[in-house]
């Protein structure tokens, strides 16, 4: 878990959301290895990690109120993958991650970081539907925009997050199986400066499998993300799974 220490806390906005909505925290979910250990799919395929960036709806001044109602949370995922090179604005992050390695304890980040440098380039594709939280009590109260572009780490980098412990032992399998989609939609959101039609893939997702989509041109709303503060950060290990 991933808390941001200073003000102004940062923002998003657009695409599908109404309003603005706070960053509340951020916080990440792994396999034991490195062929799964993310929450959502994409075409059956697994990730080794996934980031949730947590916001909260402005109008309701604080995530615990937020979850109170329907529209009260966004959260931004974002898929990881393997590569040979290292990612080094994760440096901090990882190197962090030795000093919480057990329950109930916490760090500051020695440098501030900006969230873009942590994010894919492309923020243009992405899916997005209805859903709930992973953990419970499940409250439907989500508004999840899944990210296509993976963010590539190496090995090690994703290592170092199965180093941390619980007080059952190392914390090695944090995600939630794919769930039943039932009646929801899952909206696909494309680049405007071309078309693809006729192509229909599948998403699954920890609140919902699987979903059938068409692409197509602004199959939703152009997400403007303004998550380009530059904030010093608190890492914790707030509680055992």
């Amino acid at each position: 878990l991933i808390e941001v220490q200073n003000e102004p806390h940062p923002r998003v906005r657009g695409g599908p959301l109404d309003g603005d909505y706070i960053f509340s925290q951020m916080h990440f979910h792994w396999g034991d290895n490195d062929t799964f250990g993310s929450e959502d799919k994409i075409n059956h395929r697994s990730f080794p990690m996934e980031l949730h960036m947590v916001f909260f709806k402005e109008e309701y001044q604080s995530a615990s109120e937020a979850v109170k109602h329907s529209d009260g949370l966004t959260v931004l995922a974002f898929f990881y993958e393997l590569d040979r090179h290292q990612h080094p604005a994760y440096d901090d992050i990882t190197s962090a991650l030795v000093n919480v390695t057990e329950p109930h304890t916490s760090v500051v980040m020695s440098h501030p970081f900006s969230f873009l440098n942590i994010l894919p380039y492309d923020l243009k594709r992405y899916f997005t539907y209805k859903g709930s939280l992973t953990t419970p009590p499940c409250s439907e109260v989500v508004i999840w925009l899944d990210f296509e572009q993976p963010i590539r780490l190496t090995h090690e980098q994703i290592e170092a997050f199965r180093e941390i412990r619980s007080a059952h032992g190392k914390i090695t399998h944090n995600f939630r199986p794919i769930q039943p989609i039932g009646d929801r939609v899952v909206f696909y959101n494309i680049d405007n400066n071309y078309y693809i039609y006729n192509e229909i893939e599948e998403h699954e997702t920890t609140t919902g499998k699987p979903s059938k989509r068409k692409k197509g041109r602004n199959s939703a709303h152009r997400l403007v993300p303004t998550i380009v503060y530059t904030m010093t950060f608190t890492i914790m290990l707030l509680f055992s799974l």
